[in-house]
């Protein structure tokens, strides 16, 4: 990993959960495949995107 993509430390009274989704095989693919490509693991990529969704208030509706 590059400086430029360390995960932050968390607080250690900071517990974290699982979250499970179920997607296309196909899309599930090619995500590894840039995760990979870009040397991000799958998680940290999930974390930055879930965290970006919600302080754009005005994409919280994808459906609009």
């Amino acid at each position: 990993m590059t400086d430029n993509q360390t995960t932050p430390k968390k607080p250690t009274d900071e517990k974290s959960v699982a979250l499970t989704v179920r997607l296309d095989e196909n899309l599930v693919n090619e995500f590894k495949r840039v995760c990979a490509e870009k040397d991000y693991s799958q998680s940290f990529v999930i974390r930055e995107l879930i965290k970006k969704y919600l302080a754009d208030n005005k994409q919280r509706d994808l459906f609009r």
